[in-house]
């Protein structure tokens, strides 16, 4: 790898040493675009310059339907941004496929279970018609 791109290996790619790192730049822009700081971006544009990076195949990152559908942007407070680049880093995982997997986990408890929705009415002394039918008839005026 040039000697250019030493810098943002060493703090992108922390799982391997430099020496090992991809010979292909790509892979180093790849971790600045999913993991790098605002500095570590400005580096990458000042190494870049104008000119357009070498054309590669993409990388892609694995996930769980097999593909992305959407981007999004996040904003987090610096501490749980930290905590979460410390978990990543222990895991090694990549902070968008933490986020995903957070997120699978939330909606997962938020689905209501099959005993919370059905059988509300089963404790109830009438059925479902007879009390809308007496609640229908509060609104009468007679």
């Amino acid at each position: 790898m040039a000697s250019r791109w030493r810098p943002l290996a060493a703090q992108l790619i922390w799982w391997q040493p430099v020496e090992d790192s991809p010979r292909n730049p790509a892979r180093v822009i790849a971790q600045v675009l999913d993991l790098g700081t605002f500095e570590a971006g400005q580096r990458l544009r000042q190494l870049l310059g104008e000119r357009r990076p070498p054309t590669t195949p993409p990388l892609t990152m694995p996930s769980s339907d097999n593909g992305i559908k959407m981007r999004t942007i996040v904003d987090l407070p610096e501490a749980e941004r930290a905590q979460l680049d410390l978990l990543c880093r222990q895991r090694g995982l990549s902070r968008a496929e933490a986020l995903r997997q957070a997120l699978r986990l939330w909606l997962e408890q938020q689905k209501p279970s099959h005993g919370e929705v059905f059988g509300l009415w089963r404790d109830r002394p009438e059925g479902s018609l007879e009390l809308q039918e007496a609640m229908r008839q509060e609104w009468d005026p007679c």
